[in-house]
């Protein structure tokens, strides 16, 4: 993954687990609302991404690119 890069947020297997994450990961979901991002910086394991008007840091295995190249 590199800055530009098209991300949708897809938690997949990291779903399951204690409730907090699950609550978590719903609540991201709907905050991006399942529309591609753009990475706008990384940091190691975490990407600062945009989703619209909102920018959220995510880490990197819970996103999925739709752009390769």
């Amino acid at each position: 993954m590199k800055v530009g890069d098209l991300v949708v947020f897809n938690p997949g297997i990291y779903q399951v687990g204690a409730l907090t994450a699950v609550k978590f990961f719903e609540r991201l979901r709907r905050r991006t609302g399942d529309k591609p991002g753009v990475i706008l910086e990384h940091h190691g394991d975490n990407m600062l991404c945009a989703f619209g008007e909102n920018v959220f840091v995510i880490r990197r295995e819970y996103l999925e690119v739709v752009n390769e190249e």
